[in-house]
């Protein structure tokens, strides 16, 4: 018999969308339809909060400035039940609404569309879609609820997040929409997308710009959305072109060379456009996709082999210019800085040359004014052969002195510094006779006691909040009375915090739980049920690199697994009630920071050898 005959849940580094992890197992299922009036044909199932709201030709019509007044129906629900929710907003004049989740807020929902949510029921059972802060005018129509049975991790980060890809190149993990710009290739001539404004004009393939300043653009729809564009650029002589926004007259970039350029912007207007002051320039293969970084998963491959998903806690990167060094906020004494032709470890920009003799140093002083640690990196190599030199910060010449290759490498350094003004030295030269010159990107400063994923920053310090990751409402996919929560993972540091991932009723004291505990290289399997049933640690095994654990859970039958090994078991407990969580934390504390590369529960408490077959 195989071991996916009896597990109930696998996740692993897998598809994804923005907000979601995809589970390998289960499948994601439907159930029946719980909503009897979908489609508002009369009003006499739903709750109408009137007169704010009224149930009219067949849909729900909202006209209110006042919050939570709406339609919904009581004890639609079943307490910790995963559903399905789809419905559209029509007639969109202003405002917005929100679900109402046993009696809880969900969501914000402002303009006309269709929207799917995901939610578990709450406690009271009330199912309703109510005005939002500020009141609602607008109408909803095909309102569906369906029990649904899925093990897809709710993902949260509210801002964006680079990672090492399948390449080994570092950039954010992100999803890219559609292509927004139409004709993008300009095989039309004159042709009428495109708004061409002064010495603009479109022939042979190409859009060509002479004489005097002038704009080209199309209105693609993008508002105040993230976009990613790429262009060429043919040929251009006597100036520049900008990537312009023409009603608040905003410049987002300018490139004065031929090639293909590529920019990511937080838009202003609805038009993309090109703004040259140049005598001559000709465009070609222009293209605009929307880009979402916020929330989206990161399916991480650094150091190689199998990838893994990539955790880790809120930080801020103090260095105001990560990988820009011509900047004047960073000093230079006795170097020359020039943006060279090597292609910097995102596969994109290139990378800065940093040549020095004795005494040369490029330096920077940040301002950590809260933090009393922190951790410098940098990327460094040579432009050729091998040497040493000194990078990030030190105290003396002796300190941090690195063996550098033609090979990209992330150097790193964790130390104490007290409050205030602390040198990061990109590249000292003094005291390093081996080398003279050298490639460097991606600097990085933090307040933690070890370095995360790089934080890019272009003028002013940027913070990335931590990774949360979660999955509720999956009481038939957890067996209370039995079964094994496994985990192949590694933690970031051994920082002196607990780090949990569990399986759980959403509370501290009905749970089983994988931790990576406060001491040194501690691995510890519990079980609660209102109290301790099992609770064992050991600190034989390196947290710092992947290890495979499972606890299994039966009544007056526990057992700690690490790497094929039964390390502790237990003959006496009860096992906990009511499971219906899976989280990368403990009950809301005790998050898990690190990496993971597989995750499974199972419904049954597996037998020794198949726990040798899981966890070797």
């Amino acid at each position: 018999m195989s071991l996916l005959d009896d597990v109930s849940i696998v996740v692993t580094p897998n598809g994804y969308k923005a907000g979601e992890l995809y589970a390998v197992v289960p499948v994601p299922t439907e159930g029946a339809e719980v909503v009897v009036n979908t489609d508002f044909a009369t009003d006499t199932w739903w709750t109408v909060e009137t007169p704010e709201v009224q149930i009219l030709s067949n849909e729900a019509n909202f006209n209110t400035s006042l919050q939570n007044y709406g339609i919904y129906r009581n004890s639609l629900l079943t307490s910790n039940q995963q559903y399905k929710v789809v419905f559209i907003i029509n007639n969109y004049t202003s405002g917005a609404v929100h679900l109402n989740i046993g009696g809880s807020v969900v969501g914000s929902y402002n303009d006309a569309g269709t929207y799917t949510v995901n939610v578990s029921g709450g406690g009271s059972g009330v199912f309703g879609i109510q005005s939002d802060s500020g009141g609602a005018v607008l109408t909803i129509d095909n309102v569906s609820v369906k029990e649904y049975t899925a093990a897809d991790m709710d993902v949260t980060r509210a801002t964006a997040a680079t990672r090492v890809d399948e390449n080994g190149l570092v950039n954010y993990a992100e999803i890219v929409g559609e292509e927004l710009v139409v004709n993008g290739s300009f095989p039309v001539d004159n042709d009428p997308l495109w708004t061409k404004g002064t010495g603009w004009t479109i022939s042979g393939g190409q859009a060509v710009h002479t004489g005097a300043t002038g704009n080209l653009s199309q209105d693609i729809g993008i508002g105040s959305k993230t976009v990613s564009l790429t262009f060429d650029i043919i040929s251009i002589a006597d100036g520049v072109c900008n990537i312009y926004d023409v009603s608040t007259a905003t410049t987002y970039a300018s490139f004065s060379t031929i090639g293909t350029k590529t920019l990511t912007f937080q838009s202003v207007s609805d038009s993309i456009a090109f703004r040259s002051n140049s005598t001559s320039v000709s465009i070609d293969n222009v293209s605009v996709k929307e880009v979402t970084r916020d929330n989206v998963p990161r399916i991480d491959y650094s150091g190689g082999g199998c990838p893994h998903i990539l955790a880790e806690p809120q930080s801020r990167n103090l260095i105001t210019y990560s990988s820009d060094f011509s900047q004047s906020y960073w000093g230079v004494n006795n170097v020359t800085v020039s943006l060279s032709n090597v292609l910097s470890p995102n596969g994109v920009d290139f990378a800065y040359k940093i040549n020095g003799g004795a005494g040369g140093i490029l330096s920077t002083l940040y301002n950590p004014s809260d933090v009393r640690t922190d951790s410098r990196s940098i990327w460094a190599r040579t432009v050729s052969g091998i040497g040493d030199l000194h990078l990030l910060s030190h105290n003396s010449n002796s300190n941090n002195l690195f063996s550098i290759t033609e090979e990209w490498q992330r150097f790193e350094v964790s130390s104490y510094s007290a409050i205030g003004a602390v040198n990061f030295y990109a590249a000292d030269f003094r005291g390093s006779s081996t080398l003279t010159e050298v490639l460097i990107w991606g600097g990085q400063a933090e307040s933690l006691s070890y370095p995360t994923s790089l934080i890019p920053t272009n003028g002013s310090t940027v913070t990335r909040v931590q990774d949360q990751f979660s999955r509720d409402g999956i009481s038939s996919l957890i067996n209370s009375e039995e079964g094994v929560l496994f985990a192949e993972i590694s933690t970031l540091a051994n920082d002196g915090t607990n780090k949990a991932i569990s399986i759980s009723d959403g509370t501290t004291t009905n749970r089983v739980s994988i931790v990576l505990g406060t001491s040194n290289n501690q691995i510890r399997g519990m079980v609660l049920s209102g109290s301790t049933s099992f609770d064992f640690n050991t600190t034989s095994y390196d947290f710092l690199n992947f290890n495979k654990i499972a606890v299994k859970y039966k009544v007056n039958d526990f057992a700690l697994w690490i790497n094929g090994v039964e390390v502790a078991t237990d003959s006496s407990g009860n096992t906990p009630v009511g499971l219906n969580q899976l989280t990368f934390d403990l009950g809301g504390i005790l998050p898990f920071y690190g990496k993971v590369k597989q995750l499974q529960v199972f419904k049954t408490a597996l037998t020794d050898s198949e726990l040798i077959a899981l966890t070797s």
